[in-house]
Order: structure tokens, then C-alpha cells, then sequence
């Protein structure tokens, strides 16, 4: 009797631990899916506001997707889910929704304040920046580096709606 609970028991343990697996990829695989739609829609050529829109919001969603798993401690991720409600009733940017995203990004980095990288000094800077930051960031997730890819996340999700200086 004793051999055979133990059996059950670790039969329901490996269970409880496939389940949990299961749920993680399905969590990175929605994340890539949004990824890849916020590559797709942001930089389209030609894309239009909605689209530009539609994509920002699918790397807000990758963001709000990685969250669960991640091992960063803080308020960040009901703070990004609620920065991309009020992107979605609105506009990109949303002001509120900005300084949320600050305050993410501030915990996702020990306290320092985000800063437009230096090698932007164009719209076309930008945009080659932005794509390579997204597909790390898709990379990593598929590597299960979910922390590192939630900060280039953050990171291109700031840069997006940080005006600079040509």
C-alpha cells in the first residue's frame, strides 16, 4: 500500500510539473506570437497609425505575456498591463501609459531612469534599433532568458514613444 501511494504520488508530482511546463511554453510561445506581430505591423512599409498602433500594442501584450514567469520581483507587471489598456483606449503615446512604462523600467533596471541609446540620431536609427532589439528579445524568449527579454522589450516599447533630438 505504502509503494503504491508513493507511486501515485510521484505520478501526480510529474504531473503538477507537466502542466507547469506546458503552461511556461504556452506562455512564450503567446509572447513570440506578439513579437512577431509587432514586428510585422510596426514596420511594414507604408504602415499606417493603426497599424503602428496595432503593433505597439502586440509588444505591450509580449511584455504583460512574459510577466508571469518572470523572476523580477515589484509591481511592474500589473503596471504594464495597465499602461496597454490605456494604450488601447487611446493613443500611442498616451502619457499615463508612458510614465507606468518609466516606472517598469525603473524596477526592471535597479532604479535607472531610461535614456534614448546614443546611436539614435535618426528615424532610420530608430526603426533598424527597434527591429534588432525585438527579434533579441524574440530570441531570448525562445531560450528562456525571460527577464533579459522583457527588458529589451521595455527598453524598445520607451524608445518608441521617447521623442529625440535630430
Amino acid at each position: 500500500m505504502t509503494r503504491r501511494r508513493t507511486i501515485l504520488q510521484v505520478a501526480g508530482g510529474l504531473a503538477v510539473l507537466l502542466a507547469l511546463s506546458l503552461r511556461a511554453g504556452a506562455d512564450v510561445r503567446t509572447a513570440v506570437a506578439h513579437v512577431d506581430r509587432a514586428l510585422q505591423l510596426a514596420f511594414a512599409a507604408g504602415a499606417t497609425d493603426e497599424q503602428v498602433k496595432a503593433g505597439f500594442l502586440s509588444l505591450l501584450d509580449a511584455i504583460v505575456a512574459s510577466a508571469p514567469e518572470a523572476r523580477i520581483p515589484g509591481e511592474w507587471p500589473s503596471k504594464a498591463a495597465a499602461a496597454r489598456r490605456l494604450v488601447a483606449a487611446g493613443s500611442v503615446p498616451d502619457d499615463r501609459a508612458v510614465a507606468m512604462l518609466h516606472e517598469c523600467y525603473r524596477n526592471l533596471h535597479g532604479g535607472r531612469a531610461f535614456r534614448m541609446p546614443a546611436a539614435i540620431r535618426s528615424i532610420s536609427d530608430a526603426t533598424g534599433y527597434a527591429r534588432r532589439q525585438l527579434e533579441a528579445a524574440r530570441d531570448l524568449l525562445l531560450r528562456g532568458q525571460r527577464e533579459e527579454a522583457i527588458r529589451r522589450l521595455l527598453d524598445t516599447a520607451l524608445m518608441i514613444v521617447t521623442p529625440f533630438e535630430q
